[in-house]
């Protein structure tokens, strides 16, 4: 039940309403949920937003990123590229996103991410 009650969330934080039925209500179209599992790093980011680097999404894309130990999770914004050449490391998470997760001291976290494509 929980799961679902995350993924219905994430659902409205990506999509947001697509249309408006005549008599006012708020209609989302259906997409396909996709997600990936792996480590996530941080990095220092410019300026104090919810934001990370993926190697393919589209700039701009919504990612609900939870923290595999521990459950915490954060949406943050695709707006760079990365990481790269280390194995396993699926996201780069901006030290604010990573610290909503984890220490900033622990480095390296398993998790696992969901957008909608």
């Amino acid at each position: 039940m929980r799961r679902i009650a995350t993924l219905l969330a994430l659902a409205v934080l990506v999509l947001g309403p697509t249309g408006t039925s005549p008599a006012g209500a708020r209609t989302v179209h259906a997409a396909a949920v996709r997600s990936d599992t792996g480590d996530a790093s941080w990095y220092d980011a410019p300026g104090d937003e919810l934001e990370a680097a993926h190697r393919t999404l589209p700039f701009g894309t919504k990612v609900l990123v939870k923290n595999r130990q521990n459950g915490n999770r954060v949406v943050v914004v695709i707006n760079d590229r990365g990481p790269y050449g280390v194995p396993g490391r699926i996201i780069d998470l901006s030290s604010e996103a990573f610290a909503k997760l984890a220490p900033l001291g622990q480095g390296v976290i398993q998790v696992k991410i969901w957008w909608w494509g």
